[in-house]
């Protein structure tokens, strides 16, 4: 299943309006991975021009999120859909929104690059820095595979989704007690570099929450079940269900 098996409608300007929606999504997607490539090799080289390049990104990302409203209201207006395309049209707006708002965050980690430039050196040196990248690879590889499980409908990848975001709150917190650990152990430390740091990982975090609503849009769109604020047991009999529906 994928979202072009909703575009087999006898008009073709229904077919063309759904077809825009979903790539809007995906275009929007795209551009939200650039933007997070760049952040992360602007951290791995203390790129300034890299960091810039993001913060400039991010003005597409919104032009992009603003042009999948307008795809979304044009087709409710249009033709009226039934039920199964307007889980796809309320999911992919819900879904525009999320990429939208992950593209703020990653803006957050350009700016801590940039203050990072002013503040020194010293600033990435802090112990906990090799393990707040593992955090950042972690959503790096629950965006790609949000964006694949939307543009095929995979309902096993998105379900992998809402277990790996309870994995990156793990992480999360196990960073934050790390990086409050440094901060009492080193004496003379830039109070600013902690602060910029400490708002880089919270960022990531709400990354990782935005995937996981994502994850939610999408299972959504595949079979109905609204699973927002899905609990452990609810992700482990979702699971399965995927694992039988793809058997």
């Amino acid at each position: 299943m994928s979202p072009t098996s909703f575009t087999n409608h006898s008009l073709q300007a229904y077919n063309r309006d759904l077809e825009g929606l979903i790539n809007h999504i995906l275009e929007l997607g795209g551009l939200v991975e650039k933007q997070l490539d760049l952040a992360v090799s602007a951290m791995q080289t203390g790129s300034v021009d890299e960091a810039r390049e993001v913060r400039q990104l991010d003005r597409l990302v919104n032009e992009t999120e603003q042009h999948t409203d307008q795809a979304a209201i044009r087709l409710v207006a249009r033709h009226q859909p039934a039920a199964s395309d307007l889980r796809l049209i309320i999911s992919s707006l819900r879904i525009g929104i999320d990429l939208e708002r992950i593209g703020d965050e990653v803006v957050k980690l350009a700016r801590m690059v940039e203050h990072f430039e002013q503040l020194g050196e010293a600033c990435t040196q802090v112990q906990t820095y090799p393990k707040f990248y593992e955090l950042v690879e972690m959503a790096r590889a629950m965006l790609k595979k949000s964006l694949d499980a939307y543009a095929r409908l995979d309902l096993k990848e998105a379900v992998q989704l809402l277990e790996e975001e309870e994995e990156a709150d793990a992480l999360y917190e196990e960073i934050m007690k790390s990086v409050i650990e440094d901060f009492n152990q080193q004496t003379g430390a830039d109070v600013k570099c902690f602060l910029e740091f400490v708002t880089s990982i919270k960022a990531v975090e709400r990354m990782t929450d935005h995937l996981a609503n994502m994850a939610e849009s999408i299972i959504y769109i595949i079979n109905g079940r609204d699973v927002r604020s899905a609990d452990h047991a609810m992700i482990e009999k979702l699971m399965k269900q995927a694992e039988s529906d793809g058997e």
